[in-house]
Parts: C-alpha cells; sequence; structure tokens
C-alpha cells in the first residue's frame, strides 16, 4: 500500500465533500454571524467607565487596609443614600475597583456603569464619602483629593469584533461537521472503491459514460432520402 497515495486520496476526498456541501458551510455562516448581530443588538449594554484618584498618605501595610475599607458596606450604603440609588452596597461595591498607581500613596476608584453620568458620580461619591467616614472607623484622616471622576461617553465595550470573528468560526466549523456527516450517511456508489467495497470483487475496467447525439432533423431527412434512392436501384 502506498502512504502518500492514500494521504492524497484522502485530501482529494475532503475537497470534494466540501465543495458539494458548501452550501451547507455558507448557511451555517450566515445564521451564527446573524446570531451575532442579534446578541449585541438586543442582549449587549454598553458600559461606561470613570475614576477619581485619591491621595493615602500611609505606608503600604495600612494603606491595603484602607483601600479594601473603600468598598466596606458602611461606606456602600451611604454612598448609595447620598445618590438616591436603590441598589445593595454588595452591588454597588462589585461596580467599583480600587487600585494603587505603581504602588505609590495615589489610589484610583474606577466605576463601570451602563450610565456614563452616574458612572463618574458614584466614583466622586465613594472618594468623598470615604474621606468623611475613614476617621470614624479607624482614627485617620490623611486623605486628600487628587482629581475628580468626569464622564466619558465612549462604551468600554464597544468593539465587538472578537465577538462576531467567534460566531463566524463557529458557522464555519458547524457546517464543515454536517457536511460531513451528512456525507457520511450517503451510501450512494460515488467511486470503483465503493463498488469493491459493496461486493467483495476488484474492478477490472469501466466504461466511461457514452454521450447520446441527437442527430439534427435536416441530416435525419437526408439520411432517409439516401435509404430511399438506394432501395429504387436495387
Amino acid at each position: 500500500m502506498n502512504p502518500g497515495k492514500s494521504k492524497e486520496i484522502n485530501v482529494r476526498e475532503w475537497i470534494r465533500v466540501l465543495k458539494k456541501r458548501f452550501w451547507i458551510i455558507a448557511i451555517f455562516t450566515v445564521i451564527t454571524f446573524v446570531c451575532g448581530l442579534f446578541y449585541i443588538k438586543w442582549f449587549t449594554t454598553p458600559l461606561y467607565q470613570s475614576s477619581a484618584t485619591i491621595i493615602i498618605e500611609a505606608d503600604a501595610d495600612l494603606r491595603n487596609t484602607l483601600q479594601v475599607i473603600i468598598r466596606d458596606s458602611k461606606v456602600m450604603e451611604k454612598v448609595g443614600q447620598d445618590l438616591g440609588l436603590s441598589i445593595s452596597p454588595e452591588n454597588l461595591a462589585a461596580k467599583i475597583s480600587v487600585t494603587s498607581i505603581d504602588n505609590s500613596q495615589v489610589v484610583n476608584i474606577g466605576v463601570v456603569d451602563s450610565n456614563p453620568d452616574q458612572a463618574a458620580a458614584i466614583a466622586n461619591t465613594t472618594a468623598q464619602v470615604f474621606k468623611e467616614e475613614v476617621p470614624s472607623i479607624i482614627n485617620f484622616d490623611n486623605v486628600h483629593f487628587l482629581s475628580e471622576a468626569k464622564e466619558d461617553s465612549t462604551p468600554i465595550n464597544e468593539n465587538h469584533m472578537k465577538l462576531m470573528i467567534m460566531a463566524i468560526g463557529m458557522g464555519v466549523i458547524a457546517g464543515i461537521g454536517i457536511a460531513f456527516l451528512l456525507d457520511t450517511l450517503d451510501h450512494s456508489i460515488r467511486s470503483t472503491d465503493d463498488i469493491e467495497n459493496l461486493i467483495g470483487i476488484p474492478v477490472i475496467g469501466r466504461i466511461s459514460k457514452i454521450k447520446r447525439v441527437k442527430a439534427s432533423s435536416k441530416s435525419t431527412h437526408r439520411l432517409k432520402a439516401k435509404v430511399s434512392h438506394r432501395g429504387e436501384k436495387v
């Protein structure tokens, strides 16, 4: 058995299946593409980010403790009351991230929300409430504003290219899988190998399909005239 020939036959067979069932791959690709657009349109909420920065004049250990307190339920509850938000302190804390910039005393209070105005308001109010409440919590008052949060109307999840590429890729893969599945279920005879596998007898030759040539009416009339003429001579 020639491995190279077997590999060539397999590749040719795969190409034949892909060409024959290309319409299935195209349909699945279009379906997943449309589903991706539908998901982006109706199930993706634009999110906006804003951040305020404060300075906490403390060593690293104390600063880490204070950063945890920023998202504490006591602070979050007061922020929600000041802004009139109907949201639990836990859910409000989930919108907020607190990080130290380059391990310095500058701390960033970032907020992600579906409303750009509200994102900025939550960041600024959180910084203000923390500055007011922290002295009564651990008797510390060396907190200062550095910069206020401002509205940013550009969504942070605006780029949906990755999602669409994934949708198209899933459609292509699903289409190829269905194409090969249908080809496997198709038991029609397509080659001499299929015949040998079916009857168990080697094929020693084959006859090419003969195309039937339809004679024109004028040629047929001339042929009949010649036959008739020869009959008269006899």
